[in-house]
Parts: structure tokens; C-alpha cells; sequence
């Protein structure tokens, strides 16, 4: 089934090489190497078809989904409506040359999760570093690998590939990718992955909870750093008229420690009002005994 359209999503764990898979597919250098804690999104013409491909951030790769940040959890879950209505296909990049671990196939398979049961339907194993293979064939690396490897592959429908990064003028492998694609396509029947929109919900939701948060800090900061500035002119200003008049006398009557009291009870209001009533009289008393 040839569809002239492909959209990809690249997953996997921090230096798994995603980046360069892209750049692979693409044909040339789209993406940065350096990692990002963000979506990236590029697009391209390969083989007659036009190709967007999406990287999501990656998580350590000993990190349980549990641990990842929030933020990371968000960005993936949003990498695959980077690329509307759906990606045909979700790449879930493993270097070759890894030993696949039972803590490894359960981060992986936690972080895809986030993305709904449906999403394994979608999803393709693709094995970097191939050259690493030598002489093995890619059959005998997985059954080499035991039951930890096999397990996820038939999570996915044991779809996988293998790519040489370092032949990127080997178009076969390419083209044969986007083969499989179109299989897996034509095995959703001609559909491509689309997220639960409750799912997409929750993200959204945390957010926007996140964003109100983060304002109500800079509301509260401001109001703070507004009343701490003004306690401590009011301050200056009290000493500075103690000195002026009768020291003794006034610190003997505790006038400048309640006064100070009284003013951390303020409002906002009062203190905006009592500024400017203070600083005028600060500055006319200023300029009047002192010039």
C-alpha cells in the first residue's frame, strides 16, 4: 500500500541515536545531535514520498517511566500531534549493539505506554548501528538476546529494522523502511495512529495547571518583593527621622518596632497609597532640612 504522505515518530531513550536515524531517513543533517528536551520536527522528500519525521526527548536509559520528569512524559505524549491527524508509524530506536536487560524493555515499553495500548500496532523496532552486526544476522542477534528482546517484539507484531548510520548512501535500507511502514499501515487498515483524546486531555489539563501555578509564583513573588521593598523604606525612613528628632526618647517607646509591625499588616492598597504618601513627605523633609 503506497502512501505518498509518511508520518513518523522517533522514540527511545537519550544517545540511541534518534538524531541520526532521522538524519538517515531524511537523506541529510536535519537533526541536532545534541539532545534536546524538546519535540523537534523536520520534513523531507525521500524515495517519491513526502516524509515528516518527529523526535520526542529521550529518558535515561535505566529510567523507569515513574521517574521521568513530568515534562518529558508531556513531550512525548505530544510528539505524535506534531504531525496531524497521526503518525503511520512510531520507530522505537534500540542500538544494536545494546544488551537488552529486563529494566531496559520495561522503560521502554513504559514510556511508549503513555502513549495508549493502541500505539503498539503502530510501532516498528528499529535497530541502529547495524555495522555492528559484523557477520551475525539480525535473527541471530535477537534470539542472542533472549527472552527480554523477544518480548517486546511481540508487543509490537515482531515488526523491526535494521539501519547502517553509517551508509547513508544505501537508499535500499531506507526504502525498505518505508516499505514496512506502508505494511503496517495496511495492517490498521489503511489507518494511521491516533492518540485517546482522553489522554491528550490529562496533558493538557496538568499544563494548564502547571501554567496557573507558575503565575500565582510570580503574583505572590511580586507581592512579596512589593511589601519586603516598601518594609524596608518605611524602615530607613523611621530611623531616619529617630535620628532627626529624639532617638532615646522614641526607641524607649518601641515606636519604631510597632510601626514596623503595623506595616507588615498592610494590604497591597495601602502600602501602593503609603508610598506615595511617605516618599513625598521623605522628599519635601529631605529637601527641606538637609539642602
Amino acid at each position: 500500500m503506497a502512501v505518498a504522505r509518511l508520518r513518523i515518530v522517533l522514540m527511545g531513550y537519550k544517545l540511541s541515536g534518534k538524531s541520526s536515524a532521522g538524519n538517515t531517513i531524511l537523506g541529510r543533517e536535519e537533526f541536532d545531535l545534541k539532545r534536546s528536551a524538546q519535540c523537534v520536527r523536520r520534513h523531507g522528500e525521500v524515495a517519491d514520498r513526502h516524509i515528516t519525521v518527529i523526535e520526542a526527548p529521550g529518558w535515561w536509559i535505566n529510567e523507569p517511566v515513574a521517574f521521568s520528569p513530568e515534562l518529558l512524559k508531556q513531550e512525548i505524549v505530544l510528539s505524535v500531534s506534531l504531525c496531524p491527524p497521526g503518525p503511520h508509524a512510531v520507530l522505537l530506536i534500540i542500538p544494536v549493539e545494546t544488551r537488552f536487560k529486563d529494566y531496559l524493555r520495561k522503560a521502554l515499553q513504559g514510556h511508549q505506554d503513555l502513549l495508549g495500548e493502541r500505539v503498539w500496532s503502530h510501532t516498528i523496532v528499529l535497530f541502529t548501528h547495524g555495522d555492528s552486526l559484523l557477520d551475525t544476522s539480525i535473527e541471530q542477534h535477537i534470539e542472542s538476546e533472549g527472552q527480554d528482546l523477544q518480548r517486546l517484539l511481540d508487543k509490537c507484531g515482531n515488526r523491526y529494522h535494521v539501519l547502517n548510520n553509517q551508509n547513508r548512501s544505501d537508499h535500499t535500507q531506507i526504502e525498505e523502511l518505508l516499505e514496512k511502514i506502508e505494511e503496517t499501515v495496511a495492517q490498521n487498515n489503511g489507518c494511521h495512529f491516533e492518540i485517546d483524546r482522553k489522554i491528550l486531555q490529562r496533558i493538557n489539563n496538568k499544563r494548564r495547571a502547571k501554567e496557573r501555578m507558575q503565575q500565582e509564583r510570580v503574583h505572590i513573588r511580586s507581592q512579596t518583593s512589593e511589601c519586603v521593598s516598601f518594609h524596608c523604606f518605611v524602615s530607613i525612613t523611621i530611623l531616619y527621622r529617630c535620628i532627626r528628632t529624639n532617638i532615646n526618647g522614641i526607641f524607649s517607646t518601641n515606636t519604631y518596632y510597632s510601626a514596623n509591625l503595623d506595616f507588615l499588616r498592610w494590604t497591597p492598597i495601602q502600602i501602593q497609597l503609603s508610598r506615595r504618601v511617605i516618599s513625598t513627605d521623605f522628599r519635601e523633609h529631605y529637601k527641606n532640612q538637609l539642602c
